[in-house]
C-alpha cells in the first residue's frame, strides 16, 4: 500500500510539473500579439493535453487549476481583441478595394484609352498597398477587379495595334510622295506652263504629305 502511495504521489508531482508547463505555454502564445490568431490550434491542443492529464498533488489543485482558467481567459481575450480588429481591418480593406474596382469599371467607358490605361496603373499601386479582405471574399473581389482590368488593357493594346496600322500605311503612302516626285524630271519642262503645271504638282503632293 505505501508503495502504491509512492507512485501514485510520484504520478501526481508529474502530472503538476507537466500543467505548469501548459500554463506557460499558454502564457507564451498569448503574448505573442502579434500572432494569437495563427497559435489558435496550439491552444486547443494545449487545453485537452491539461484535461487528459491526471490529478496533481491535493495541496496543488486548486491553484493550479486557477493559474490555468486565467491563462486560458488571457488568450482568448487576446484573441477576441485581435480578432474584432482584423476583421474590422477586413471591411475597411474590403471597402477600400470595392471603391477601386468601381471606379475601374468606369474607367471601361473612358474614351481616352490612353487616360484610362495610365489610370488603371494608379490603381493597381493603390491595390496592392491595401490589406487583404476575408478569406471568402477574396477571390471574387479580386475577379471582379482584373476582370474590369482586362477590358481596359485589351482597348489599349488594340488601340496601339491600329495606330501601328495606320503609321505603317501613312509610312506606305509617304513614301510613294517621295517616289512621285523623284521620278520628276526637273530638266524637262521647256515652258512657262509646263513649269506651271510642275510646280501645280509639287504644290499637291505637299498638301497630300500634309494630310498625312
Amino acid at each position: 500500500k505505501g508503495q502504491l502511495r509512492e507512485r501514485q504521489e510520484a504520478e501526481q508531482q508529474r502530472n503538476y510539473e507537466r500543467k505548469l508547463e501548459i500554463i506557460k505555454e499558454l502564457d507564451i502564445v498569448s503574448n505573442d500579439t502579434d500572432n494569437v490568431n495563427r497559435h489558435y490550434p496550439k491552444v486547443k491542443e494545449l487545453q485537452t493535453e491539461f484535461k487528459s492529464t491526471g490529478e496533481v498533488p491535493p495541496q496543488h489543485a486548486a491553484a493550479v487549476w486557477k493559474a490555468y482558467q486565467e491563462a486560458v481567459e488571457r488568450f482568448y481575450d487576446q484573441w477576441k481583441v485581435n480578432k474584432e480588429l482584423r476583421d474590422y481591418d477586413f471591411k475597411k480593406n474590403l471597402s477600400e478595394k470595392q471603391l477601386l474596382v468601381d471606379e475601374a469599371q468606369k474607367l471601361v467607358e473612358e474614351k481616352d484609352v490612353i487616360t484610362a490605361f495610365k489610370r488603371l496603373q494608379e490603381l493597381h499601386e493603390k491595390w496592392r498597398e491595401i490589406g487583404p479582405v476575408a478569406k471568402e471574399l477574396r477571390e471574387e473581389i479580386w475577379s471582379q477587379f482584373k476582370d474590369a482590368s482586362a477590358v481596359i488593357n485589351k482597348r489599349y493594346q488594340a488601340f496601339f495595334e491600329e495606330r501601328k496600322n495606320r503609321e505603317r500605311e501613312n509610312e506606305m503612302a509617304k513614301t510613294a510622295l517621295c517616289e512621285r516626285l523623284e521620278a520628276l524630271d526637273l530638266n524637262a519642262p521647256a515652258s512657262f506652263a509646263a513649269w506651271d503645271d510642275m510646280t501645280k504638282q509639287i504644290l499637291q503632293a505637299q498638301e497630300d504629305w500634309k494630310k498625312l
